[in-house]
């Protein structure tokens, strides 16, 4: 029934000023050469002024005009934050920021015949909806910090921490390749490992 009435209005506001602008045009037009005369000298405007008008005309004016206005805002309004226009956006927002796989904070296992710990970034586009990781480092058996690799050897790593407080090794041969762990990754993503990756270090430090 509400939108029914919206619509009757805004139709019948539409028709009825486009009414009442051609009415106009064609009683211009209609006017003889004298009535012109007297229209755009603007005598007819000061008698419009002195017209007498009851209360109840004045009345149903206002409450015409008041309704209209009132129309009018509520319209813009729900231009401006339209409950269809909302549910677009959200969904636009869903497509585009996707929910983070559930491996998004795997970022730490241990490889290799020495189990060797290995830590890494995870970077999700949110856009594509791609995942991939970076920064793929070993730790440091002393302090098990982040070492570096050997930028023309990989297999040696070197311990920045260890080498600033002085100790004596502060660089270690690995027995992994970078490659070989980054495929073992992807690896225990694929086929779930990597829920199990907490319990395999804590099981390697009781030893």
């Amino acid at each position: 029934m509400k939108r029914v009435f919206n619509w009757i209005l805004d139709k019948w506001l539409g028709s009825f000023l486009s009414g009442c602008a051609l009415l106009t045009v064609k009683a211009y037009v209609d006017m003889t050469s004298e009535e012109k005369d007297y229209f755009h000298s603007l005598n007819w405007l000061k008698s419009f002024f002195f017209i007498q008008v009851s209360l109840w005309q004045v009345l149903i004016i206002c409450t015409f005009l008041i309704t209209v206005i009132i129309y009018r805002k509520k319209k813009i309004v729900e231009k401006i934050v339209s409950p269809v226009d909302n549910q677009n956006a959200l969904k636009q927002f869903a497509a585009f920021n996707p929910i983070p796989p559930e491996y998004i904070n795997y970022n730490k296992d241990g490889f290799g015949k020495y189990f060797t710990i290995w830590s890494w970034e995870n970077n999700f586009d949110h856009v594509t909806n791609k995942f991939s990781i970076s920064k793929v480092k070993p730790h440091c058996q002393t302090c098990d910090s982040r070492m570096k690799l050997d930028g023309n050897m990989e297999n040696d790593a070197t311990c920045s921490k260890c080498r600033l407080n002085g100790a004596e090794y502060y660089v270690w041969s690995l027995s992994e390749e970078r490659e070989d762990v980054e495929d073992e990754i992807y690896r225990r993503i694929a086929n779930g490992d990597w829920k199990k990756a907490n319990e395999r270090i804590k099981s390697s430090k009781l030893f």
